[in-house]
Order: C-alpha cells, then sequence, then structure tokens
C-alpha cells in the first residue's frame, strides 16, 4: 500500500481537526475551578432570585450559606431592612419562595433589587474553587415571572469568565444547565498546540524528502 505525501497531508489535517472539535466541546461545558457566579436580570427590570443553587459533582450545594456561600447584591429592597429582600434570600435553602411582604426575619423570601436594569446583580461566592456539576435558579413563586430570565456568568479565583449563559424562568418558575464530569487524560489547549506544532514538522520533512511517505513491502 502506498501513501504520497498529499494524501498523508490531507490526513494529518482531518485528524487534526477533529481534535480540535472534540477539545472545545469538552471546554465548551466543563466548568473547573468556579469561585463564584454573577446574576442580572437580562431584562430592563428588577431583579428578583429566590434561590441560586451550585451543586458539584458530589452533590453538595456550594452557593447554600450553611456551606459557606457569601451572597451579595448592589441594592435591595425594603431599603435599609435587613434580611428580608436581601441577597441571602437567594442562599438560604428555602424554595420555591414568594416575596416577604411582612418584612419579618423568620418568613423566607426572595432576594429583591431596589432598582432595576443591568447595574444590579446578585453574586454567591464560594468558600472554595470547585468543579461544578449544574447551576439552577428559582425565580419569585408570586409575582412578576415575566421578569425572571437570567443572565448568568460563573467566575474563577482569579476573576476569569468559566461560563456565560441564560437561565429562563419565566414559565416554570425555575431553569437549569448542566455541565460535564471532567475527562482525566484530555490535553490542554497548550498541548493541543504543541502537536499541532509538530505534526506540522513532520509535514515539511516528508515534503523535502524524497519519497517519503511511502510504506516499503515486508
Amino acid at each position: 500500500m502506498k501513501m504520497g505525501r498529499l494524501t498523508f497531508c490531507k490526513a494529518m489535517a482531518v485528524g487534526t481537526a477533529a481534535a480540535l472539535a472534540t477539545a472545545g466541546a469538552a471546554q465548551a461545558v466543563t466548568v473547573v475551578g468556579a469561585k463564584s457566579i454573577t446574576v442580572k436580570n437580562a431584562l430592563p427590570d428588577y431583579l428578583q432570585v429566590a434561590e441560586l443553587l451550585a451543586f458539584d459533582f458530589g452533590g453538595q450545594n456550594v452557593a447554600l450559606a450553611s456551606n459557606g456561600g457569601v451572597a451579595t447584591a448592589l441594592s435591595r429592597y425594603p431599603i435599609g431592612e435587613a434580611p428580608e429582600g436581601g441577597p441571602g434570600e437567594a442562599n438560604d435553602g428555602v424554595y420555591p419562595a414568594d416575596f416577604d411582604y411582612s418584612a419579618t426575619p423568620v418568613v423566607p423570601g426572595v432576594y429583591h433589587s431596589a432598582g432595576a436594569g443591568p447595574s444590579e446583580f446578585l453574586t454567591i461566592t464560594f468558600s472554595a474553587a470547585t468543579t461544578l456539576a449544574s447551576v439552577a435558579i428559582y425565580g419569585r413563586g408570586d409575582c412578576c415571572e415575566t421578569r425572571d430570565l437570567y443572565d448568568v456568568t460563573i467566575h474563577g479565583a482569579a476573576g476569569e469568565v468559566l461560563f456565560t449563559g441564560r437561565l429562563d424562568a419565566r414559565t416554570t418558575g425555575y431553569d437549569s444547565v448542566s455541565f460535564d464530569r471532567p475527562v482525566a487524560g484530555v490535553p490542554e489547549p497548550a498541548a493541543w498546540t504543541m502537536m499541532i506544532l509538530g505534526f506540522g514538522g513532520a509535514g515539511v520533512l516528508l515534503r523535502r524528502r524524497p519519497g517519503a511517505g511511502r510504506l516499503l513491502p515486508a
């Protein structure tokens, strides 16, 4: 069987493209080293969140306050009253939930921003960087569900963006996204770069050597 130089180069190119496609897909759905999640309203409206959940592959909700999750926000409603309406309502472990009109601390409620628009945010920071299996968000249960369209951004410990996406809780009251478990032995992007450079070097050598790329009979 003979393999010409052109055929060999085409085969290498196809194999490299397939490898890069596989690597890109794995990167897109795997969230490793997550340290915080920030939620904003995708609409020019108030931000209201009954609960934000973030599970690792051990089944632990790392966003939960009792597991070390810390919730912060730009503002809260009612203004000046705590903790009702505050960011802690979004990781207290009580969901689904309605807005707490009684303003009573013992009554679970939802986080509600004091203002509307893209500047409003809710951030939950984990106690340690973790690999996430899924993220879910519950909207307000008693009113105004048309507001509950969320832009979600997951950051690493250095502030780098690991994932961005949109969750829509307007119809069912909640929405979620799942991530893949990291696969051991999958090369990092730098490793893919070195492999591609090596393939290119091999192709150059084959083009310069007469008769290269042919299989000799046994």
